[in-house]
């Protein structure tokens, strides 16, 4: 790991750090940190530090040159998948899907402990004798927030039989609407082996949908104009999906902007914005 590497990734681990100990309304920082007093619990407090808060960090030149850089940095961490290969071969995929054990230790699962056959039917489920000479790759994006799972299985992975705090199989979540390519699919066909841009594992197929071709998804994927959450969550109360929500990052495209007084039922005058995703999100301004 370079020193590069090592300085984007400890300052990724103190942003989090940072947002547990200091996220509003909580107080275990107050508990178990010196010298920590109210205030730091705020951002305020924070922000007032700063000879300038309002001034520009980067500009689009700057963030997207940013973004080449953790491109060229991490290659085998975050990815472009606009430019992922369209076929893997056996090996490739056999790797990735492969690059994970199965655990040694004790683990269980809905109170017991599991045995070798446990693991004997995921491997079956992870679908290995379907990998073909080239496989392609095809192209989606969720349709809800989903989780990525080491193994084909939404059961837990438990160190204890009542630590369901922490299941050990629960690798990631992604956002809805977020781009994701399908590289493998499961034997029952309920589980995608996906790539997202900076993580691979098993999505539910029922969390995903297939772009009709790669332009359309694109087009989806590198819109003209969009929208960007930017407080920590977005909750869709209206529209044909009320009550997705989204979080911080997300991005949708931008379709056409209309006045909610040409909407039956509505009786606002504030503008909303269509979005051209794939569940149809209203989001707004």
């Amino acid at each position: 790991m370079t020193l590069k590497t090592k300085g984007l990734v400890f300052t990724a681990l103190l942003f989090l750090t940072l947002g547990v100990l200091f996220a509003p309304g909580r107080s275990s920082a107050l508990e178990t940190v010196p010298n920590v007093t109210p205030e730091m619990l705020s951002p305020d407090f924070w922000t007032a530090k700063l000879p300038d808060p309002e001034s520009l960090i980067m500009g689009r030149e700057a963030i997207e040159a940013f973004n080449r850089d953790i491109l060229h940095t991490l290659p085998d961490l975050v990815y472009d998948l606009t430019s992922y290969p369209a076929f893997l071969d056996r090996n490739q995929l056999t790797e990735l899907i492969t690059r994970r054990p199965f655990p040694e230790e004790d683990r269980y699962s809905n109170g017991i402990k599991v045995d070798q056959a446990y693991y004997e039917s995921l491997l079956q489920q992870m679908n290995l004798p379907g990998i073909r000479e080239q496989n392609s790759v095809t192209p989606a994006l969720t349709v809800r927030r989903t989780n990525i799972r080491t193994f084909p299985t939404a059961a837990e992975s438990l160190e204890e039989p009542d630590d369901h705090d922490f299941d050990l199989f629960q690798e990631t979540a992604a956002g809805p609407a977020e781009p994701v390519l399908l590289l493998h699919q499961s034997l029952d066909g309920r589980w995608y082996f996906v790539q997202t841009y900076n993580y691979s594992g098993w999505m539910p197929a029922a969390d995903v949908a297939l772009a009709g071709d790669r332009q359309t998804w694109l087009d989806y994927v590198q819109p003209g104009n969009f929208l960007v959450v930017t407080g920590n969550r977005l909750k869709l109360d209206n529209g044909p999906y009320p009550g997705m929500e989204l979080t911080m990052g997300a991005r949708v495209p931008l379709g056409r902007i209309i006045p909610l007084t040409r909407l039956q039922s509505l009786r606002t005058t504030e503008l909303w914005y269509l979005c051209a995703s794939s569940a149809k999100l209203w989001a707004q301004k």
